[in-house]
């Protein structure tokens, strides 16, 4: 009862609010929104040696019985039990000063882990680093979309197997300065197709549904048709369908919200990435987190779709 009430308050309009930076922008004619569950959490410090490192999580992907956890601030990869019993640093050879978001081919095989934004001719490119299975580095090839600026760039990554071949599709936040009027930013994903000969072709832009009034585009993960994207500013997940045979988006999708405290504040305004564990269940990462919640950041968290699915 008490979660109806908050979301017949929060929803019945479009609403931007200010907290401390946090804008969250949600309502109107979307989708109907739900609340996540939360099923489990762990400060990463608490898994991991610290070896000098902030433990700013950006990215996760599933793969097997590890979870792959990609950093802001390394280029090292953790892998953690999906249990969150343990982890354990997985060094690599990337250049750059970390990863923004990381992905797996079943299919080929492959790890991909992209670099937000480096400097490459006047301007602002991302690179993809593909790794083997046991992350040694295959190849580093840049992304030929152009970028707003060093942090302003691809903020998440995923894998899908199409026509024989490997696409790559990276989650663009797009720029403040595009936003509607009520603050909401329309995200999109560039899809780029592996060359032959090496590096990235880039084939389509699938713009991200207007009814989804996220603030920003944080994380990305793709199973199967099933799409999730997550907004660090909103605390807010979507779940969408991807067409089969086009690149494009079927049908309206869920909304879910991170979990509020009792003034509907978010108490999650800072997650980074995102991974799909199983039909009911997402792993999310989040990166420092300098406000009341900053006990919560820096941390892996399970949450369930529906409640009941823990």
């Amino acid at each position: 009862m008490r979660w109806t009430c908050l979301l017949l308050l929060a929803f019945a309009a479009p609403v931007v609010r200010a907290n401390d930076g946090f804008v969250h922008v949600l309502g109107g004619d979307g989708p109907p929104v739900r609340p996540l569950h939360l099923v489990a959490e762990r400060p990463l410090r608490d898994l991991l040696p610290r070896q000098g490192r902030r433990f700013e999580a950006s990215g996760v992907v599933l793969r097997g019985k590890w979870l792959y956890v990609a950093f802001d601030d390394t280029t090292d990869v953790a892998r953690v039990r999906p249990d969150l019993s343990e982890a354990e640093w997985i060094e690599t050879e990337g250049r750059g000063g970390g990863y923004e978001g990381i992905t797996w081919s079943a299919e080929e095989d492959r790890f991909y882990c992209v670099v937000e934004a480096l400097r490459r001719q006047g301007g602002y490119r991302a690179l993809i680093a593909t790794y083997d299975r046991r992350f040694n580095l295959l190849e580093e090839a840049w992304l030929d979309v152009p970028l707003a600026g060093a942090n302003k760039g691809i903020e998440g990554l995923a894998a899908v197997h199409r026509d024989g071949e490997v696409h790559l599709l990276a989650l663009h936040e797009g720029h403040p300065d595009d936003a509607a009027g009520d603050g909401a930013v329309r995200g999109r994903i560039e899809v780029y197709r592996a060359r032959r000969s090496g590096g990235w072709k880039h084939v389509e832009t699938i713009k991200l549904p207007k009814h989804v009034r996220f603030a920003d585009w944080s994380g990305l993960d793709v199973r199967g048709d099933r799409v999730v994207v997550c907004s660090q500013q909103s605390s807010a997940l979507w779940e969408g369908r991807l067409a089969p045979d086009a690149w494009k988006f079927v049908g309206p999708g869920q909304v879910y919200l991170f979990p509020r405290d009792a003034d509907g504040q978010p108490r999650y305004p800072t997650v980074e990435g995102v991974t799909l564990l199983d039909a009911g269940r997402v792993a999310v990462v989040t990166d420092l987190d300098r406000g009341e919640t900053a006990r919560l950041d820096r941390s892996i968290h399970i949450f369930a779709l529906r409640a009941g699915a823990e």
